[in-house]
């Protein structure tokens, strides 16, 4: 209870702090942005006079009590007075340390050209006081600068908030410290928790997990986002290991193919229709070796969410009636026949063109493993703020070991491994819909293999994919 008391009375002293600051400070800049538009017109009348009558005409201007030339005195009323002051000069000066001389004005006022808040003053009681200045080049030979002490309101409001600022600090410096004390020893532990952690993941032991206690406080929150990030970590790995497994094999079979043609080749090289045939065999191969790599690269962009850009809004009702078109006489010829029952009118927002492939490998899926004489189907309804598609088919269905690694990469339906696919199908139908924020599975409680893809309709999915984008900056013209 204590603690916490501390903390909030901390939190309350630094709120209290930077809400005094922030006020000031933003009225300090709207006093300040006043005297440079009061610097500015000065000095665009003061640039007209140089115009009209020459650097003559403008020093008379400047004069002060017919003296061009301004005393330190004088200073004091443009001080009270909250007047401007002036030093005009030209190209030659009879003083070695000055490199301009004084035409008019006050000769110890120095600053920079264009705006300047740290204008120096040569005088012995008011050089403590800030200035804001302006200077600008009249001609290739004269310049002059036009200034004005800060305002006595904003010093003044400055040092009490500073004043105010020091008390504050100076009482509530026991209790911050108080507070540190108190949490240093639970933070120290707690990020020893996670740094044990860490080693040990380092060392190999993937399913080591930070500690979450009761409290859910940030540092659970901390350690709740490094054990979803050590999940994903173990999850990559693992897919890794599978995908290295799966290219491996993917890919050892048909080189081992090309370099038995090759070997065939040389041996009937006297042949050439022995020739031919070997040829169009490997070009086979390469085929099936060129399609896995494809579907290595299509997966990895998708997964990378580099397709996201291309998201556009998606007649996904006259896509579908589209595929099952150009379907239905292809599975016809492999004695499996295809119906369909798609309302009009269902809108996602996506990429047309991932869309057309998840319904693609659905729909091939059927033709490559349904038994002979299948019954196969597409359905398109809305469920909720959802589109569902269901594609599936009146088979024996999946085995149930497969179930669980179904849309893991590389897993075959076929356990031979003799069938034309690469494994790849499912994955990239899970990798489409993760895409565009849905979910697929694989109904179990139906007969045969029935899969259902759930994507948020247009409107749900179009306010999602808008809250991930970052806002954009608008300029006042």
């Amino acid at each position: 209870m204590l603690r916490t008391t501390i903390s909030v009375f901390t939190g309350l002293l630094v709120l209290l702090l930077l809400s005094s600051w922030t006020v000031f400070l933003a009225w300090r800049s709207q006093r300040l942005s006043v005297e440079r538009d009061l610097i500015s017109l000065e000095a665009e009348s003061a640039i007209a006079r140089f115009s009209r009558g020459g650097v003559e005409r403008l020093a008379d201007d400047i004069a002060f009590e017919d003296e061009r030339i301004w005393e330190e005195e004088w200073l004091w009323f443009a001080f009270e007075e909250e007047e401007f002051l002036f030093r005009l000069t030209g190209p030659e000066s009879e003083d070695e340390d000055l490199e301009e001389a004084t035409i008019a004005g006050f000769p110890g006022l120095y600053a920079e050209f264009d705006w300047d808040e740290g204008a120096e003053l040569d005088h012995d009681d008011l050089d403590a006081y800030p200035l804001i200045s302006y200077r600008v080049g009249l001609d290739d030979e004269h310049s002059l600068l036009v200034a004005r002490f800060v305002p006595v309101r904003i010093r003044e409001l400055s040092e009490i908030l500073m004043f105010s600022s020091l008390i504050l600090l100076v009482s509530g410096v026991p209790l911050i410290a108080a507070t540190g004390f108190a949490l240093r020893a639970r933070v120290r532990r707690r990020i020893a928790a996670l740094s044990l952690t860490a080693q040990a993941v380092g060392e190999g032991n993937l399913e080591k997990r930070a500690p979450v206690s009761d409290r859910q406080d940030d540092f659970d929150d901390l350690a709740k986002a490094f054990n979803r990030m050590l999940d994903r970590v173990a999850t990559l790995t693992r897919n890794m290991r599978s995908v290295s497994v799966g290219v491996a094999h993917d890919l050892k079979t048909p080189v081992s193919n090309i370099d038995g043609r090759l070997q065939l080749i040389e041996r009937d090289r006297k042949s050439p229709e022995l020739i031919s045939e070997h040829i169009e065999r490997s070009r086979g191969h390469i085929a099936a070796l060129q399609r896995t790599l494809d579907a290595l690269l299509r997966l990895g962009e998708i997964e990378a969410g580099a397709r996201r850009s291309a998201f556009t809004l998606v007649d996904l009702s006259l896509l579908c009636a589209d595929l099952v078109e150009s379907f239905e006489p292809v599975l016809a010829e492999m004695d499996k026949t295809l119906s369909a029952e798609i309302p009009s009118g269902l809108f996602v927002y996506g990429d047309p063109d991932l869309l057309s492939q998840l319904i693609i490998n659905l729909l091939e899926n059927i033709g490559e493993h349904a038994r002979d004489g299948a019954n196969a189907w597409l359905a398109l309804t809305r469920s909720g703020d959802n589109v569902l598609l269901v594609v599936g088919d009146d088979g024996p269905g999946i085995a149930e070991p497969l179930r669980e690694v179904l849309f893991e990469r590389f897993i075959q339906l076929d356990s031979s491994r003799q069938s034309s696919g690469n494994g790849l199908g499912l994955s990239i139908v899970r990798a489409i819909t993760e895409l565009h924020h849905g979910e697929v599975r694989l109904r179990a409680d139906t007969r045969g293999a029935v899969f259902e893809v759930q994507l948020p309709s247009s409107r749900a999915n179009l306010a999602q994919e808008l809250s991930r984008r970052p806002r954009p900056e608008y300029k006042s013209v």
